[in-house]
């Protein structure tokens, strides 16, 4: 194999230099002697392995054109087109549709393997057979089986070394691309007993391989594709769901509102009529009323609140006429002695809690259990400042307060955990103990509503009527109570009972102001 130097077919390009592209005016010329600028260029980058494959590969075709060159100009191996010399000149099968040259002058190439030998090892490129092959069959147009006998008796090989890092080696993709592939398929298809064929079945198969990875990248990229486009018109679907389902609860919110809206419209034009009702009814209960010894006590700012807040104030006559009001609270649940505190007016301190000592002293027990009752707990302390007290004063303050005390707790207890046979019980054993209020001058009534026992509730009304007009310091009945809760956490089973005690409360209420 001789050296050669690649050269550009244009090695200026006046139209682009002219143009002010300087550099695409020699890139030609550049791309060109690149080739065979430096032997053996560096391999160990895809750029430079490419790089020497062209080289060698250019190297190889000139220098077999250059031997079937000075082949065929030798005369010796050139003969007239005669009958004397067609039987020694190679040619096409079917020579009289195969002569395409119009020469009078053929070459016997059979009589090659005689004058051109060339020698092939292990460091050198090997490219030169498929060449040769291509080079016999594409330009002097000569059989198959001509073109590889002469192959065959041209070439030699020696093999110089074992060692993995001499042989050279090129990736098949480098050399898919020309036509010496197709050529060494065609080696092993037609030669497959000859010694090429381990390294022709492996390029072929390696195409075949390379191929068939493509194509399943190509498949694996469809299949990628066509799952992330399942998977966004999924994720579509479902944030379509959700946008309806979204819509959907924001209409049902929308009608509950507006349901909602309309119930308080339709609550609070029954709560006005029966404001109306009330307002011409007759008037209103006194303080304190008697039945059979059951007592209710009206909350609410007292003649004895707006006193007890005056300086130098003469208390005894009020709480002569009604001590009841002496638990009163008002709106911000203060009693009369808690407002006489914040005026700073001790002396009218000191009159509510002279006055609940001489309850006591005089032995109006009944006083201080409804004063107990109401939730003035405040009384406690004052009654164990009495000095020189009897036996049976004793008794009471030490042992019946906190028995009805504790007796109020249970029962309030009972009331929420919806212990109706409890509530029975301690309702029958003492009359009066369901008259409690507590600091927020909520009754037993108020806490059985607030706490949805409806049954207990409707109990306690039919044994003790006049708690349909009791209020809280807020102003509200029992009937007020009822009417804020909200009817959608009514459950099935308490609708009916959840009625019936609706239905009791408003007949109660008007009964209980007629009467």
């Amino acid at each position: 194999m001789r050296l050669f130097s690649a050269k550009a077919d244009c090695d200026f390009n006046f139209k682009s230099f002219n143009e002010g592209e300087y550099i695409h005016a020699v890139m030609e010329r550049n791309k060109a002697e690149r080739i065979t600028c430096v032997l053996y260029p560096n391999d160990n980058i895809a750029e430079g392995r490419e790089l020497r494959l062209k080289q060698e590969y250019f190297l190889i075709a000139a220098s077999l054109h250059d031997i079937l060159r000075r082949f065929k100009g030798e005369k010796r191996w050139q003969a007239s087109s005669n009958k004397e010399t067609k039987s020694n000149t190679l040619q096409l099968p079917g020579a009289e549709s195969n002569q395409i040259s119009v020469s009078s002058v053929s070459v016997d190439f059979k009589c090659m393997p005689d004058m051109v030998a060339i020698q092939l090892n292990d460091t050198h490129p090997s490219l030169a057979i498929p060449e040769m092959m291509r080079l016999l069959l594409d330009n002097e147009h000569l059989s198959w089986d001509d073109a590889w006998y002469i192959t065959v008796n041209c070439f030699a090989y020696t093999n110089h070394t074992l060692m993995p890092e001499a042989i050279e080696r090129w990736p098949v993709q480098m050399i898919e691309r020309p036509a010496l592939i197709r050529g060494l398929a065609e080696i092993v298809e037609r030669r497959p007993n000859d010694p090429i064929e381990y390294l022709a079945t492996y390029l072929y198969k390696q195409v075949q391989n390379t191929r068939t990875q493509k194509r399943r990248e190509d498949e694996s990229k469809q299949l990628e594709l066509e799952r992330q486009q399942a998977e966004d018109e999924k994720l579509h679907r479902a944030q379509l769901k959700n946008e309806i389902r979204a819509l959907r609860e924001q209409e049902e919110n929308e009608r509950k509102q507006r349901e909602a809206e309309e119930k308080r419209k339709r609550d609070a034009e029954e709560l006005a009529k029966r404001h109306k009702e009330l307002a011409a009814a007759p008037p209103p209960l006194p303080a304190v009323r008697e039945e059979d010894d059951v007592f209710v006590v009206e909350f609410g700012e007292t003649e004895l609140h707006r006193r007890a807040a005056v300086q130098n104030a003469n208390l005894s006559e009020l709480l002569r006429d009604n001590y009841h009001s002496i638990a009163s609270r008002n709106a911000e649940g203060k009693t009369p002695r808690d407002v006489a505190l914040d005026a700073g007016l001790q002396e009218n301190v000191d009159q509510i809690d002279n006055f609940c000592v001489l309850l006591l002293q005089n032995g109006n027990t009944k006083a201080v259990n409804d004063l107990l009752l109401c939730g003035y707990t405040e009384i406690i302390n004052q009654l164990k400042t009495i000095e020189d007290s009897d036996e049976d004063t004793n008794d009471f303050i030490n042992n019946e307060i906190p028995q009805l005390l504790a007796k109020i707790k249970q029962l309030n207890q009972a009331i929420k955990d919806g212990d109706i046979e409890t509530v029975d019980t301690m309702t029958s054993d003492r009359k009066n103990i369901a008259l409690y209020r507590d600091s927020e001058g909520s009754s037993s009534l108020h806490d059985a509503i607030e706490n949805h026992q409806y049954n207990i509730a409707l109990n306690l009304l039919q044994k003790y009527p006049s708690l349909a007009l009791v209020k809280d310091i807020r102003d509200r009945t029992s009937l007020d109570l009822l009417n804020s809760i909200d009817e959608d956490t009514i459950t099935d089973e308490q609708r009916e009972i959840y009625d019936q005690l609706k239905e009791a409360l408003i007949s109660t209420s008007a009964s209980q102001q007629n009467d």
